[in-house]
């Protein structure tokens, strides 16, 4: 399951997506997952979750307008428009992409119904590599063959970012686990973080003062999946979603820098692949 968030500004349009069980922050913070520029959206103006029903759900004293009338919450269904201020939004399901997906099969080649690239939610932040072969990886099929690209001009680094950076925080800190535990045991926080990924239980995540061990950028990378960088005084500033996956991938190649990894780059890579398809429910899917 696929949700698509549209946003149309006097800026342009923007799209935010999201895959079953994750969550997502809009507002005019530069933190959040979707950042607009508006001064009538708050810092975090709301949330879309979609750890259950698919919802939104207003911060304090924020609300959004449906036909002139505020609201603080409401349920989204494919086809829900909403706005604030001068944005307006509009929410897509997968079913509906599917279809659009379906009708561009008998349309010319080069139009582009209903396509959705695998990298439209990529965070290139994350990846961290030139610009030119960013825009080589956009041109290729699927996320497999930019991974490939990626190791036949040796960018190991962004190769296992890249991963990550499709990866919901949960599913990144699994497969991040997975590549190490064969090692080093993941801190029991960690693993109870990992059956019930919510704020309680991040907050009991133990933290070094050193990140010295790929064990300990896991532990980080969990810390990233909420809270704020900011100190106890001062305003609450949360994390990026791309410093969770950033933590990820620099636990698997401090892992496999040391040379005692049981498993190769290749087949790590592989494994966060089939993540990525499990997560989509697309097994059969070659766009992964």
């Amino acid at each position: 399951m696929m949700i698509f968030l549209k946003c149309n500004s006097p800026q342009g349009t923007q799209q935010l997506v999201l895959r079953a069980g994750e969550r997502a922050r809009v507002g005019s913070s530069e933190w959040m997952e979707l950042s607009i520029s508006d001064r009538l959206l708050q810092p975090e103006h709301f949330v879309i979750d979609c750890r259950g029903p698919l919802k939104l759900i207003c911060s304090p004293q924020c609300t959004v307008e449906i036909a002139g009338e505020p609201y603080a919450q409401i349920e989204l269904v494919n086809g829900t428009t909403f706005g604030v201020g001068s944005c307006e939004f509009e929410v897509a399901t997968q079913g509906e992409i599917e279809e659009n997906r379906a009708s561009s099969l008998s349309a010319p080649k080069s139009e582009s119904i209903g396509q959705i690239p695998w990298w439209s939610d990529v965070q290139w932040e994350v990846v961290d590599t030139a610009s030119n072969i960013i825009e080589q990886l956009k041109q290729l099929p699927t996320a497999r063959e930019a991974v490939t690209h990626l190791m036949h001009e040796e960018q190991v680094p962004a190769a296992l970012r890249l991963v990550a950076s499709l990866l919901s925080p949960k599913n990144c800190v699994c497969w991040a686990s997975q590549a190490i535990e064969t090692v080093e045991e993941i801190a029991a926080s960690v693993q109870a973080w990992l059956a019930v990924p919510d704020e309680a239980h991040r907050r009991e995540v133990q933290l070094t003062t050193e990140l010295d061990s790929p064990a300990d950028w896991i532990a980080q990378a969990v810390n990233w999946t909420g809270g704020s960088l900011a100190p106890d005084d001062a305003p609450p500033v949360p994390p990026s979603k791309s410093l969770c996956g950033i933590a990820c991938a620099t636990a698997i190649q401090l892992h496999l820098a040391s040379g005692r990894a049981s498993c190769s780059l290749e087949q790590v890579l592989d494994s966060g692949l089939k993540v990525l398809q499990e997560s989509r429910g697309l097994l059969r899917d070659p766009s992964v």
